[in-house]
């Protein structure tokens, strides 16, 4: 991706140090930076990343880029071949990559839309107090009584009910829809299509499995920092909240039912559904459709890996998968001998046939 305003290694160094832990090796800190690219796609203009050794193999003998960041093995490993290049030397790439792309690639919604910044279409309650800084994006709805921070940006069609609260700094894209008394924190990211509040999945059966819809009263809380995804839906709580606590990413088509918490900067990978009443503890991360039954218990630094089933609470942490959820390892052995099932059945019938012929052999002798 190239720059459309090229920037000196001086002021990537000024605007950066104070949020993030590096130090600069190299000639050249006016040198200009054009773009940003893969590996496998840089040229001499370019800073790129490089977080493990098998990318030191597709840089180009004949292309030193203006700026490597990397670590401080990987440096000692490059330097002598890439000796006109400029690096940032840190122990976290990954880190760096996401400030820097931050501050200077990340798009700024504030300054994108092609509308003033309240919306002639949007229609929003008069008993609500806008921000000067604010963005209300066209047909968008906010209903009364709503709260709303500093620099939040309300994309096209977003619906905010009733006494919902908004924290400063944050963003819904479009579509979004924040149910009655919802909260949502400071610095979060909705995604579009997400819906933050809908009722929960709560009915009584008679006799004749007739459905009696039970109200859901609660609401659901979302902490500072949440990034959801799109298309994620959140259960208001049959009474209390349903809590996302900070730090929290979802990736999208993630369903957290009602009553359950989601612990600190837990992760919800694709296709993650949740139900009822869990409580999941601190830096979860849950893989692709994983799927979570109701009043479940996860402990902190639990891995669920891809596909598992975690019908009843785990007690200690680790990293489980299966059908029921076992501990990983367990799975992966299990793995290994299903893997030869019928080399064991096999070998099961040789035995017993020999164990047969054997048996003839006493009962004649």
């Amino acid at each position: 991706m190239k720059l459309q305003n090229p920037i000196s290694i001086n002021e990537i160094y000024e605007r950066l140090i104070k949020k993030l832990n590096f130090r600069i090796i190299g000639e050249g800190k006016k040198y200009l930076v054009e773009g940003v690219n893969p590996v496998e796609h840089y040229h001499k203009h370019s800073i790129i990343f490089i977080n493990n050794k098998k990318y030191i193999n597709m840089l180009k003998a004949d292309i030193q880029p203006i700026v490597i960041v990397t670590t401080e093995e990987l440096y000692n490993e490059i330097k002598e071949n890439y000796d006109r290049s400029v690096f940032i030397i840190t122990p976290a790439v990954d880190v760096f990559r996401a400030i820097f792309l931050q501050e200077f690639f990340d798009r700024d919604l504030f300054k994108s839309h092609s509308w003033e910044k309240i919306h002639k279409t949007a229609v929003i309650h008069e008993s609500v107090k806008l921000p000067s800084n604010i963005v209300v994006g066209p047909n968008a709805v906010i209903e009364k009584n709503v709260a709303i921070g500093d620099n939040v940006y309300i994309g096209a069609n977003c619906i905010i009910e009733e006494g919902a609260k908004i924290g400063e700094n944050t963003i819904l894209y479009p579509n979004v829809y924040v149910g009655w008394g919802c909260i949502i924190g400071k610095n979060c990211i909705i995604h579009p299509g997400t819906i933050i509040g809908s009722e929960g999945f709560g009915f009584a059966q008679d006799k004749e499995f007739n459905h009696y819809r039970i109200p859901q009263l609660g609401i659901v809380e979302i902490e500072d920092n949440v990034v959801i995804g799109a298309n994620c839906c959140i259960d208001r709580a049959a009474y209390d909240k349903t809590v996302v606590r900070k730090g929290v990413i979802t990736d999208n088509f993630v369903h957290i039912a009602h009553n359950c918490e989601i612990g600190e900067n837990s992760i919800l990978v694709a296709q993650v559904g949740i139900a009822g009443s869990s409580k999941l503890g601190r830096k979860v991360i849950c893989s692709g459709q994983v799927g979570i039954s109701d009043h479940v218990h996860i402990p902190d630094n639990t891995i669920l890996l891809a596909r598992t089933a975690v019908l009843d609470s785990i007690l200690e942490p680790g990293a489980y998968m299966g059908y029921p959820a076992i501990p990983a390892m367990k799975f992966q052995r299990m793995q290994i001998h299903l893997n030869k099932l019928e080399e064991y059945v096999k070998e099961i019938k040789s035995l017993r046939k020999r164990i047969e012929e054997l048996e003839k052999k006493q009962e004649s002798s």
